[in-house]
């Protein structure tokens, strides 16, 4: 049996929709780092780029002047719906902190 090494014509991409309200930062931002990379995917392959995209919400800083920062750095969508039905979004469940 030879070993499987993904190829860029075998990739299916996925989008995921987290919700970012009340989660820890780390945790959070660890699961979003290995979804990007692919390594949730049994077909991960270290020198192809396998991963899925990825669209955070919830997650605005509480103060304004953090609100105008990050406004000027990124797309900022009103409310929970994620506009680009096109892309079929996938929500993305966090788990709990023990």
């Amino acid at each position: 049996m030879k070993t499987f090494s993904l190829r860029k014509e075998d990739i299916e991409r996925r989008w995921w929709l987290v919700d970012a309200a009340g989660q820890p930062l780390g945790r959070l931002a660890s699961r979003i780092a290995q979804i990007l990379r692919g390594k949730h995917k049994p077909t991960f392959t270290p020198h192809v780029n396998g991963g899925d995209f990825v669209a955070v919400w919830g997650m605005l800083p509480k103060t304004t002047l953090s609100r105008q920062h990050v406004k000027q750095m990124l797309k900022v969508y009103a409310g929970p719906e994620h506009p680009h039905a096109a892309q079929q979004p996938t929500p993305l469940v966090a788990v709990e902190a023990k």
